[in-house]
């Protein structure tokens, strides 16, 4: 385990492998992976099996995109960037999709369902995970408004 500051940070081997478990996300989903150590959450997916994994900087349009089951932020980031990472590619998520993204701290906590909302996107279930690190898992819905007629 690495540490980062006073708080202990996961490695992205690590992060991947509590993401997993935590989203319970099956070999044949569509995993998106972001943040500065996105390659290295990659590179482990796929070493584990996992081969739909692409490393994402930002969404484009719902024609272009394939929404993805779970969208991993790994890496140290300010509240900040974390903010900007959500909401650059918070669109890729399917409704009932999961959210996984490291923290450093609370700061980063309180800006991921502003961010979120800011996408169109609500946090339908929401889990905090202390066990080692850091994690924030959110379960999401795009906003009422914006789902696509059916």
């Amino acid at each position: 385990m690495r540490a980062h500051g006073a708080h202990p940070f996961l490695s992205p081997d690590q992060v991947v492998h509590r993401a997993l478990f935590l989203s319970s996300v099956r070999k044949e989903d569509l995993i998106s992976v972001a943040g500065p150590e996105g390659l290295a959450a990659m590179i482990s997916l796929c070493r584990a099996g996992y081969e739909r994994v692409e490393c994402v900087r930002q969404s484009t349009c719902t024609g272009a995109d394939e929404a993805c089951d779970l969208l991993l932020i790994v890496g140290p980031m300010s509240a900040d960037e974390l903010g900007d990472t959500i909401r650059r590619t918070a669109r890729l998520l399917r409704d009932d999709g999961v959210l996984v993204a490291q923290l450093s701290g609370a700061a980063q906590e309180a800006v991921v369902r502003p961010a979120l909302a800011a996408d169109g996107v609500e946090s339908r279930f929401t889990l905090v995970d202390r066990s080692a690190g850091r994690l924030v898992m959110h379960t999401v819905r795009r906003a009422p408004q914006l789902r696509k007629a059916g």
